[in-house]
């Protein structure tokens, strides 16, 4: 008899090894959707406080100054996605004090990989206060950063396109979150996305609500639309502008 050979006992006892290992491994991948579940539920309330408190620093901005924040003439639209009008908005915020470095982290939604940037960073050209030429809202002005909304990994919300007035009626979208969530490794760090379901959206009259990506009114195609009946007239991702080419849940 060999006596290199496994004994009778030891062959089960590996066989249990494994098959405790492989049902470990079921469990963690099982698991690990679950986690993400669960936090994207826990940040979809602080989210959608985000949208909101953005709106009601745009209302106020609105209200001292009878419109909203806006790049380009007030006759025709901001730049999409791709461009930093969105950025020149946000900072246009921070410069003449409706957001202060008490309210950086509103800029990132809680689920997505971004990071907020410290306030100091906001004013990108580094121009001082008492500057009053300058201003982040005039295109010909450059900022110091490189950055479009598409690729800024420290600001996870849109900006309306739509030069508005303080007169804007109370359902005028004016922020929202920035894309879709992806598990796919992305480029971009705006295609990296908030939340797999849909966005949060406010409005001019600070109210907020979530839309479902799956929503038979498809707001994919519709949010970052500046035409037709529908159009949301967001800087943001959508199907028009759809640079890792998502298709949302129906």
């Amino acid at each position: 008899m060999d006596d290199d050979a496994p004994s009778g006992s030891v062959l089960p006892a590996l066989l249990m090894t494994v098959l405790g290992l492989l049902a470990m491994v079921v469990v963690v991948s099982l698991a690990v959707p679950s986690l993400v579940f669960v936090k994207q539920s826990s940040a979809r309330p602080r989210c959608s406080n985000h949208v909101r408190q953005l709106a009601l620093c745009g209302l106020s901005y609105a209200s001292d100054k009878r419109f909203y924040p806006h790049v380009g003439s007030l006759r025709q639209h901001d730049g999409d996605w791709t461009t930093q009008d969105a950025l020149r908005v946000y900072e246009a915020l921070f410069r003449f004090g409706y957001l202060d470095s008490s309210t950086t982290d509103l800029l990132v939604c809680p689920s997505s990989s971004d990071v907020p940037r410290p306030t100091a960073a906001w004013t990108f050209a580094q121009v001082p206060r008492s500057d009053s030429s300058w201003t982040p809202l005039d295109p010909s002005r450059p900022l110091a950063t490189p950055d479009s909304l598409a690729s800024a990994a420290y600001l996870s919300y849109g900006w309306t396109r739509r030069p508005l007035n303080s007169n804007a009626g109370a359902n005028t979208l004016l922020t929202a979150d920035r894309s879709l969530l992806t598990t796919t490794p992305q480029a971009l760090p705006g295609t990296r996305g908030n939340h797999a379901e849909g966005w949060h959206v406010a409005r001019a009259d600070a109210s907020s609500s979530f839309l479902l990506a799956s929503d038979p009114s498809s707001p994919f195609t519709t949010l970052g639309a500046i035409t037709g009946p529908d159009a949301g007239h967001l800087a943001m991702e959508w199907a028009g502008n759809n640079p890792a080419g998502k298709t949302p849940p129906r």
